[in-house]
């Protein structure tokens, strides 16, 4: 006699299905904007950072908003924690990654 596997089997392959997919396209997503950039810059363009004191307010003031919208309902507060994991979790890859580059 063949079982069911259950539905919490199902949810997990979707989870990791989902999960991976959001990887892919984040991943192509980071190549395409780096091709971009790429392109604008072969064209003349100067880029220059923000100011680091004006990136921290927006932060702030980001934060604040998503966590009043995450007030607003708990599918909101789920979706918000789950962003907050996620941000705290990339935070070493980020450091590796967005370093400045090398002037040679």
């Amino acid at each position: 006699v063949e079982r069911s596997r259950g539905l919490g089997d199902v949810y997990k392959r979707q989870a990791t299905a989902c999960a991976a997919e959001h990887a892919a396209a984040l991943a192509e997503a980071q190549m395409m904007q780096a091709q971009a950039l790429t392109q604008i810059a072969e064209q003349g363009a100067h880029f220059m950072t923000p100011p680091r004191a004006l990136l921290d307010q927006a932060r702030v003031h980001t934060r604040n908003l998503l966590q009043e919208m995450a007030a607003s309902s708990s599918l909101a507060q789920e979706i918000f924690s789950s962003y907050t994991l996620a941000q705290k979790t990339m935070v070493a890859w980020d450091r590796l990654t967005y370093l400045p580059p090398d002037p040679q």
